[in-house]
């Protein structure tokens, strides 16, 4: 009955130590994930906003770019109405009307005296 009540005592003493190595073990493991954790934040938060702002950098140079894009076209549009107006010329009506309207006083009928009013010359005679 001694026997057993050591034995028992025993048992249970050295269960108390594999369960007190067993918790040391955990509370060490513990630790070094926590500390794992904090490098890896340390290193992950500079990393995210490194990407954000290449992020943020990429959205104002896709921006610059359409708007360049945008600026490029409309010069483009721009020179080659130009080109198709030096080609084929305004049509007569149209500088007559904008001309007599703005700076001549009277009608202008001739091609002559359309030139002459371009040129600041209205009051001199065909």
């Amino acid at each position: 009955m001694k026997k057993q009540q050591d034995d028992e005592q025993q048992l249970l003493q050295q269960r108390m130590r594999e369960y007190k190595q067993r918790h040391r073990e955990l509370v060490q493991l513990r630790k070094e994930f926590k500390q794992q954790r904090e490098e890896f934040k340390q290193r992950l938060v500079p990393a995210m906003q490194h990407a954000r702002q290449v992020k943020r950098e990429n959205e104002v140079l896709r921006l610059l770019l359409h708007l360049k894009q945008q600026e490029v076209e409309q010069q483009m549009e721009e020179k080659n109405e130009r080109l198709l107006r030096r080609h084929r010329g305004p049509s007569f009506q149209a500088v007559k009307d904008f001309i007599g309207g703005i700076l001549a006083p009277k009608e202008i009928t001739s091609y002559k005296r359309l030139e002459k009013v371009q040129m600041g010359l209205r009051h001199t005679k065909d």
